[in-house]
């Protein structure tokens, strides 16, 4: 498990804290054979979360973590209890050499701990997670290590104290492939489609029921009419539609329309635009990319609450959380103020300080929302700016 010079075993050595990816990576990057963690009594839960991480992830025993307090305040104090821990340390594992991350906890922890361990511990490294890499402090004058990718999604929100419950499986990959060609059209058309989009989500609403409590969907009306159009970028998407068995539709009565599948018709109501953005993501071929996934809190006591964003991906170990949304939102302002704060909760509670957030919309939302979200840090995309600026985006991000 460990990379080592020679046949001498690893101790690593934290202190837990909240951004626990700083953590983290070092662990599964350098993969020691036993770790420390040093523990406020402010951070038992993330200490415990982190654990899970370990077993999970890193494929360590229960046994090779080794947990010790620590205060958060008093120098001397945080000092003293440094030895008493090093002395331990050394007792108990003699032939193992240490290596100590003082990327975690207050400035007070790291300072203690530091002059506790001076000329003790040789190895000694800070995580840049914002430049990729891990500073050597100790031994002087050595190089910065490049950070490997180690974070699979379900990874980095367990890192966050989020549980991965689930997300599009197999069989939505294959449909949604099979679909490509006429997501990547509506996506590059969206600036001309933006009607057309608001007259089919208005149709699907009317075609499908709305179900009740263990009550599945099911198309209840599949015959719907355009009330007005469609125009001819709609025809020329409707065509599409009708290629692809999406519905049935006839030139020759235009704006009659006919949801035959449930399938078709919540792909044509704002499918295609999860299907787009993961398709733009995916052909970028990041780490990891998942549609629909649903997460929740771990510990909480509403634990039982899914979150759910439309397009999560990793790379480098950083996150990109994706909200996407086809209808009108300049129509309701506090409708999107709404998804834009919810943005912002699930991006400060799943994807971290180094993690990013946007929302792609079909159409374009109200100034004051875009406002708002720049407020938030959420970058907004919507019309045009799906063909060209949203692939850019992604791009930046993944080579980024």
């Amino acid at each position: 498990m460990n990379q080592t010079l020679g046949e001498q075993k690893l101790l690593h050595i934290v202190i837990v804290t909240g951004q626990g990816q700083a953590n983290l990576i070092p662990i599964l990057q350098f993969k020691p054979d036993k770790v420390v963690l040093l523990i406020s009594s402010k951070m038992v839960d993330q200490a415990n979360n982190f654990k899970k991480n370990l077993v999970k992830f890193g494929n360590y025993s229960e046994e090779d973590v080794i947990e010790f307090d620590l205060p958060d305040a008093d120098l001397e104090l945080i000092g003293l209890k440094g030895l008493e821990i090093f002395e331990e340390l050394k007792n108990r594992f003699p032939d193992y050499r240490m290596k100590y991350n003082v990327t975690g906890g207050n400035k007070l922890m790291v300072l203690g701990l530091y002059e506790a361990f001076r000329g003790e511990i040789s190895e000694v490294f800070y995580t840049d997670m914002a430049h990729d890499r891990i500073e050597v402090v100790l031994p002087g004058e050595s190089p910065s290590i490049p950070i490997k990718h180690v974070l699979s999604i379900k990874g980095y929100l367990l890192s966050m104290g989020q549980q991965y419950r689930r997300s599009s499986d197999q069989s939505w990959e294959e449909g949604a492939r099979h679909r490509k060609n006429v997501a990547k059209h509506l996506g590059k058309q969206a600036d001309e489609l933006g009607g057309f989009f608001s007259a089919i989500n208005a149709m699907v609403k009317k075609a499908v029921n709305d179900p009740e409590r263990n009550e599945s969907q099911r198309i209840d009306y599949p015959d719907q009419e355009f009330q007005k159009g469609p125009f001819q970028d709609g025809k020329v998407a409707l065509k599409l539609f009708k290629d692809a068995e999406l519905c049935k539709w006839d030139p020759s009565e235009p704006k009659k329309i006919e949801f035959n599948s449930l399938d078709g018709a919540l792909f044509l109501s704002g499918g295609w635009l999860e299907e787009y953005v993961w398709h733009l993501l995916s052909d970028l071929q990041p780490a990891e990319v998942l549609a629909n996934v649903e997460f929740t809190e771990l510990g909480s006591p509403k634990a039982d609450i899914r979150n759910e964003i439309d397009c999560m991906a990793v790379h480098t170990n950083r996150l990109l959380i994706v909200e996407c949304k086809s209808g009108n939102l300049k129509k309701d302002d506090s409708k999107t103020n709404d998804v834009l704060y919810k943005m912002n909760t699930l991006k400060e509670r799943s994807a971290g300080l180094f993690g990013e957030s946007c929302l792609v919309s079909a159409q374009k939302p109200h100034d004051s929302a875009l406002k708002r979200a720049k407020e938030y840090q959420i970058r907004v995309f919507y019309g045009g700016q799906l063909k060209k600026d949203l692939k850019d985006y992604f791009g930046e991000w993944v080579g980024g």
